[in-house]
């Protein structure tokens, strides 16, 4: 009887965090509330391992030091910050450890290597049912369950009014098209891995999601120039292509066209570019946190602030249309958001651990190469490219994300370190 408790004990410690871990992408897609539960709940059977088999040397690393620290500078940013009295804002601070534990886990849960591709394979599976979705959409005006978007230029998709589904392909297509690389190596599987590519890009093409598009086809680019297993001029030929069949659909298409023709072209190719900045909502914007960061130059106003400061008079300016407007949860420009809200301080902490992280990876991956490694490389370097609107970097949606790929990142480089010399690492 004892035997049979202890081996259903062991059963259901082996296989919830495997669940959890496959079924993370579908939490996304129901409500940050469900994602952060499985987030918690992954980090609690995390710990249980850790005390059962005493493998404590896991956080024996530079990773974790180094996350750490991150994570006593956000609660030092609170204590200076100038609505510290705001207890909701204390507690995102406090609670941010659960991205750094949640970093671990993913490391941790990863390393059976079975369990790693069952996960990486449900992962593509679900990312194929929201990329035919997102198609769906696109052709009948409503999604597979009869969601609507609350904008006609733009796909929702199983978010329904989120209009954020593009970042979501964005953080699971390239790891599931890596995990497919490594998978199949051959070369009479070119053919099926280039239709893979073009569906991605079309993909986050018709959701009207311009910045993640953006991104999408900066990912795109590293990946395919790294892609050993490719000829030039099958590359050559593909781009050429690509670039057509997006021009076709956006001649054809009267929703994207107004998303990328008046709104995105006339920015690009018109002479004024800075009066047409001011004639835009993200202008105000970013104008309101370039003058936050003014007044607090060396430490920000405080993590996730911006909402509150920006609605001072003193940040209108008549010279923005949208100045009336210019308040928002954050800036929708990360550097704009960790200047206004973290300073000169907080934004050089933040970004020279994940910088550092980002160099050393990439150079590991240039001995290893493999192509689910080069996913989360390039998917972390893409939420950092300047001047493009984004979401930001504290939201649960976004952040969830962005550690998910953090982690497989860093797995790769310092997994074996870990679990191989545990003594000395």
């Amino acid at each position: 009887m004892l035997k049979s408790l202890s081996m259903k004990k062991k059963i259901i410690e082996n296989t919830i965090p495997t669940f959890l871990l496959i079924l993370f992408p579908i939490s996304l897609l129901i409500g940050t509330a469900v994602s952060e539960i499985f987030i918690i709940i992954l980090v609690i059977f995390f710990f249980g391992n850790l005390i059962k088999k005493k493998e404590w040397y896991i956080f024996n690393n530079k990773l974790f030091i180094l996350l750490l620290l991150l994570w006593f500078y956000l609660i030092i940013n609170y204590l200076i910050s100038h609505f510290n009295q705001n207890s909701i804002f204390s507690l995102r601070n406090i609670t941010f450890i659960k991205y750094i534990l949640f970093t671990f886990a993913v490391i941790y849960f990863l390393r059976d290597r079975d369990k790693f591709k069952l996960i990486f394979f449900c992962w593509s599976l679900i990312l194929c049912v929201v990329i035919i979705d997102i198609y769906f959409e696109f052709i009948f005006g409503h999604n597979l369950l009869g969601l609507k978007s609350s904008d006609p230029t733009r796909i929702g998709s199983f978010l329904g009014e989120e209009l954020k589904v593009g970042h979501f392909i964005l953080g699971f297509s390239f790891l599931s098209f890596g995990f497919y690389l490594e998978k199949y190596k051959k070369k009479k599987k070119q053919f099926l891995t280039l239709l893979i590519f073009a569906l991605l890009i079309f993909a986050s093409f018709i959701t009207g999601e311009r910045s993640n598009f953006i991104r999408t086809v900066f990912c795109s680019l590293i990946f395919f120039t790294l892609l050993n297993n490719l000829s030039i001029n099958k590359k050559i030929i593909f781009v050429i292509i690509s670039i057509f069949l997006i021009f076709l659909i956006f001649n054809y298409s009267q929703k994207i066209n107004i998303r990328y023709g008046p709104q995105l072209l006339n920015f690009v190719l018109n002479k004024n570019i800075i009066q047409i900045f001011k004639e835009t909502q993200h202008g105000a914007h970013y104008k309101t946190a370039i003058e936050i960061f003014k007044k607090n130059i060396y430490f920000g106003i405080g993590n996730k602030q911006f909402r509150i400061e920006c609605n001072k008079p003193d940040y209108f300016n008549k010279e923005y249309l949208w100045s009336n407007q210019r308040c928002s949860t954050h800036p929708h420009q990360i550097y704009l958001e960790l200047l206004s809200e973290h300073g000169l301080v907080g934004t050089i902490i933040i970004l020279s651990i994940i910088f550092f992280y980002i160099f050393t990876n990439a150079k590991f991956f240039f001995k290893n190469k493999n192509y689910i490694h080069l996913a989360s490389i390039i998917f972390t370097m893409s939420i950092f490219i300047p001047i493009i609107p984004s979401g930001s970097f504290f939201t649960s949606f976004s952040a969830s994300i962005f550690w998910l790929n953090f982690a497989i990142m860093n797995y790769y480089s310092i997994e074996k370190k870990i679990f191989d010399n545990k003594k000395n690492f």
